[in-house]
């Protein structure tokens, strides 16, 4: 008699694997609570890169899903947005300061291995205008205008500049907070000189922004 056998072939995705946690702005290594970081890995949020449209902040984007573990407490992180090997979300203002692990998942698959970074109780990262990290930084006039070495500011002029990281604020991490604070003992200097701070605390456009309005000297 003859017979046949046949076997079907299960293929297997290898766990996400984290490379490095940095702040969205500077692109440094330590994270303040409150802030939007950038996470870069591999084989998470394949397909197209997807983000956020709309409040409530999503846990899961595109399949992707990221927890921070500080002590005994575990949490999820709003995202921001997903693509292969890439992700942003806000740490939550929940997280204190100190040693905590990250952990991502893809589709139920999670690391396996965490990796660790450190929580700072305030790590302020300016954005930049090539989004690199490096070079001239996001800095608007009242009406909206980037200021660039072509656009320059004025002695007098009120500028905001564009960051994360200025610390956490009460309430859900996923939706603008209702109150916007304003974070004491911020200091800005152009050149050398000291500016008067108008204003240093969440942005009312967009979670986990930062916006620092001064007056040039």
């Amino acid at each position: 008699n003859e017979f046949s056998v046949t076997g079907t072939t299960v293929m297997t995705t290898p766990p996400p694997f984290i490379y490095s946690v940095e702040n969205s702005g500077s692109y440094s290594l330590s994270i303040a609570p409150g802030s939007i970081f950038v996470l870069y890995g591999s084989n998470f949020g394949l397909g197209p890169l997807v983000q956020a449209n709309s409040y409530p902040l999503p846990l899961t984007l595109n399949g992707t899903a990221i927890t921070v573990t500080s002590g005994s407490t575990t949490v999820s992180c709003p995202m921001a947005y997903a693509g292969p090997g890439t992700a942003a979300a806000v740490l939550p203002s929940s997280v204190p300061p100190g040693k905590a692990t990250m952990t991502v998942s893809y589709n139920g698959t999670a690391t396996s291995f965490p990796t660790e970074f450190d929580v700072a109780p305030t790590a302020p990262g300016l954005y930049t205008l090539g989004s690199s990290g490096v070079g001239p930084g996001v800095f608007t006039a009242p009406d909206g205008s980037a200021k660039t070495f072509e656009a320059t500011a004025m002695t007098g002029e009120t500028v905001t500049l564009w960051a994360t990281g200025l610390g956490p604020v009460g309430g859900p991490d996923n939706t603008l907070p209702p109150t916007f604070p304003n974070f004491p003992g911020v200091e800005v200097f152009v050149g050398t000189q000291p500016a008067t701070v108008i204003y240093s605390g969440r942005s009312g456009c967009c979670v986990g922004l930062d916006q620092i309005s001064f007056v040039v000297p």
